[in-house]
């Protein structure tokens, strides 16, 4: 069996960030919907808003379930900039536009979302992205945040 391993390097708002795997940003990502029953039965919960949230081992086989994998913190961002928002910006929060333009991709403002890019190579950490300001947080793996995958 072949293993092939892609590190993908990306200066981003005065970071560098490290993502192991297929998940380097690129142009034709595509967002793929997570099922009930995908989530659940990976050890998920799924929301009353329909949203999958899970520990961040279970959010990476989710995504492995559904045919993809969990999006790096750059691809969350691209998101952000998409919808017209400003990486890191809190004022995206007041911003009409950039919230009804993140809304019509499927994302809650309310949530953070995992992402597979690790805390600055620290194993045990990983970045989540919030959308409702465009910022980003590292936290432990072992916490529950919602899960999107991309492919």
């Amino acid at each position: 069996m072949d293993f092939k391993i892609l590190l993908c390097m990306v200066f981003l708002g005065g970071s560098i960030f490290a993502t192991e795997g297929n998940v380097c940003p690129t142009d034709n990502s595509s967002w793929v919907k997570i099922s009930k029953e995908n989530c659940q039965k990976s050890g998920g919960s799924f929301s009353k808003e329909g949203a999958c949230q899970a520990k961040w081992k279970e959010a990476v086989e989710i995504c492995k379930k559904s045919g993809a994998t969990l999006p790096s913190v750059e691809e969350l961002y691209a998101i952000i900039n998409d919808c017209g928002g400003k990486e890191g910006d809190y004022k995206n929060a007041y911003n009409k536009s950039y919230t009804s333009q993140y809304r019509k991709k499927g994302f809650n403002g309310e949530n953070n979302y995992w992402s597979a890019t690790s805390y600055h190579g620290i194993k045990q950490f990983a970045w989540v992205v919030y959308f409702y300001n465009g910022t980003k947080s590292y936290y432990s793996k072992n916490r529950n945040y919602t899960v999107s995958c991309v492919h």
